[in-house]
């Protein structure tokens, strides 16, 4: 079979693949309509490792995100996910595209790193909709090629075979109830092997007709995402011209890096000296001022968060525009790894907040989901921490730690 053949099979199987993701998240297509997603999950790992077979083998990182979306997808169909079922269903779609660009090796820099933004850009808009009109145009030459030459009378042999099991089967259908009517016991087995299909037959054809219109669209943007990186021979990004043109943007004087920092520094540093005589209060459920605990705990937890969120902005500002590299300059060095300590310190006030909460008002999954974000957060410090003591790729190791901990967390 040559590789047109080869690929005109997944081509056709795409139909199925978006007629069974309708069915998924709407009316379902198993009795027990949560293990829909682990099922189709399956499929759709089998279709996608199908067609991209013979692209590149298959890199440790896919099975990571394919172990990712697998376990997201099992936790759906068990009733798990309780602490927060809306993020699971949006990465267990965003893993799966991204599971697809991993597996056909066209992630920008090789593995998950820096550059996963442009990756999640590629895997969730460029290569699914670049590609949205490539079945439609793949299926047509296929099929032209198939019926040029000499295989027109193949294909006209097939379309008269189908032709006659079309015909044939409601025949079958008919020939078997009227022997069921004739005899009972035979019409029993009868009914319990048929179960499933007249199940589908029952069906409102117009209901058939609505998911088969909606999953067009659907199975263009399957294939439109597994197709393109089947053609396709390099990423969508080049991360080495990226990094070249970065190099431009380090023009800003060390001065005036080292004043910004500073004054973050000398900022935390006051925070922390009005929080001395309560930073670690929360551990033990003292609320300071006039505020109620669950104003203290929940806006100042959220708060915190946002802080740490920025201090990483600041240090991503001072590694990339700084005219002297961050790990040469011993104050620019010493100042970002004071400011990494202090959200270090941020972290655990964070966390003496949640605990504070927990304990006055009960233990909830979102309160979990947040724990989680506290140590996603705290853990990319110390590898920031550790990436500045000694260069070492840790943001991919940051993704991967917090892509499978999320994973992780869908179990409860």
């Amino acid at each position: 079979m040559n590789e047109k053949k080869t690929k005109l099979l997944p081509l056709l199987a795409s139909y199925v693949v978006g007629y069974l993701w309708v069915k998924c998240m709407t009316s379902g297509f198993l009795p027990g309509r949560r293990w829909d997603f682990p099922v189709f999950t399956l499929l759709f790992f089998l279709w996608g490792s199908w067609a991209l077979g013979k692209k590149s083998p298959a890199s440790r990182e896919s099975w990571f995100w394919m172990g990712c979306t697998g376990l997201i997808s099992l936790c759906i169909g068990f009733g798990r996910c309780r602490v927060s079922e809306p993020l699971a269903f949006l990465a267990l779609h965003g893993f799966a595209a991204y599971w697809v660009v991993c597996r056909a090796g066209l992630l920008t820099e090789g593995g998950t790193g820096a550059m996963l933004p442009l990756d999640a850009i590629s895997a969730g808009i460029l290569a699914p909709f670049g590609g949205f009109f490539m079945r439609c145009k793949s299926l047509s030459s296929n099929l032209r090629e198939q019926f040029s030459g000499g295989h027109q009378g193949k294909w006209r042999s097939w379309a008269i075979s189908a032709t006659v099991l079309v015909i044939a089967l409601p025949v079958l259908i008919l020939a078997a109830s009227l022997l069921g009517e004739a005899d009972a016991a035979f019409g029993e087995v009868w009914d319990k092997l048929t179960g499933w299909l007249k199940w589908e037959l029952s069906v409102d054809f117009t209901n058939f007709l609505f998911y088969l219109v909606l999953s067009l669209p659907v199975g263009a943007y399957l294939w439109g995402l597994v197709g393109s990186c089947l053609e396709r021979k390099e990423a969508w990004f080049s991360g080495s011209q990226i990094r070249s043109q970065a190099e431009k943007l380090q023009k800003v004087p060390v001065t005036a890096i080292l004043l910004v920092l500073g004054g973050f520094l000398a900022l935390y540093l006051l925070f922390f000296g009005v929080q001395a005589g309560h930073l670690f209060g929360a551990f033990y459920g003292n609320v300071p001022g006039s505020l109620t605990a669950a104003q203290y705990a929940r806006e100042g937890f959220f708060q915190l968060c946002a802080v740490m969120a920025i201090n990483f902005g600041l240090l991503v500002f001072a590694a990339r525009c700084s005219q002297i590299p961050l790990r040469q300059h011993g104050f620019l060095k010493g100042f970002s790894m004071v400011l990494l300590i202090q959200s270090l310190l941020l972290a655990v006030t964070a966390a003496a907040r949640l605990w504070l909460y927990i304990t006055r008002f009960g233990f909830t999954p979102k309160r979990l989901l947040g724990a989680w974000a506290v140590v996603v957060l705290a853990v990319g410090c110390l590898l920031a921490i550790a990436d500045i003591l000694r260069p070492r790729k840790v943001i991919g190791k940051w993704i991967l730690f917090a892509a499978g901990t999320f994973s992780l967390l869908c179990l409860y």
